[in-house]
């Protein structure tokens, strides 16, 4: 992201923050629904504030995509993550579990999916049979990036006739 970019959120979020008067809460609910409401608001006009000085890129949900991107990578991106195109990136976000995330990082980076084949291998459920696959025939030995990827490319054909 562009230094420009960063600063003018930062401006943006400082001056639309300054709330005039914060409502006492009956619960924690009412409290977390408020919170949830600035927000949402704040980020509605913060998109159309970047879409008008920058790009229409920056829609509400690309605005709610990027949130994910710093708070699941607060020391920034891995490199790999930030080559993918953003289509695969925010198909990526969706997956809660780290390790899962990595792989499939990892996967489209070095094997160039497309997004079709992401959603291909994530519907077959690669990530969970290969580690099936790893811990039954594979457990002490450290596979080499060929025998890494030959595994998983196994795993997908075996998956495909079950299917």
């Amino acid at each position: 992201m562009n230094e420009n970019i960063i600063e003018d959120i930062e401006i943006f979020i400082k001056n639309h923050l300054l709330l005039k008067k914060i409502p006492k809460f009956k619960n924690w609910y009412d409290k977390e629904i408020f919170w949830q409401n600035v927000e949402e608001d704040l980020l509605k006009e913060l998109s159309v504030f970047l879409q008008k000085k920058y790009s229409e890129f920056y829609t509400l949900d690309n605005l709610q995509y990027i949130s994910k991107l710093f708070l699941l990578y607060p020391n920034g991106l891995p490199k790999k993550l930030n080559e993918l195109n953003w289509d695969i990136t925010k198909i990526i976000l969706s997956i809660f579990s780290e390790q899962k995330r990595t792989f499939y990082i990892n996967l489209c980076y070095e094997k160039k999916f497309d997004i079709s084949t992401l959603k291909k291998y994530l519907n077959e459920e690669i990530y969970e049979k290969y580690c099936y696959c790893l811990s039954k025939y594979y457990k002490n030995k450290n596979l080499s990036k060929k025998e890494y990827y030959d595994l998983i490319d196994k795993v997908f054909s075996i998956s495909k006739r079950i299917i």
